[in-house]
């Protein structure tokens, strides 16, 4: 199965696997960038 992620005008066809992967790394850089946030203020 394959799912197709649009990224502009270009859609991209993602593998589940690699989509979990794309979505894990984009939840940690979010996490990351949020508890920056916190120690900052």
């Amino acid at each position: 199965i394959s799912y197709i992620l649009s990224l502009g005008d270009n859609a991209e066809v993602i593998k589940p696997q690699r989509l979990r992967t794309l979505l894990r790394k984009k939840a940690e850089k979010i996490t990351r960038l949020y508890k920056r946030d916190i120690q900052v203020s």
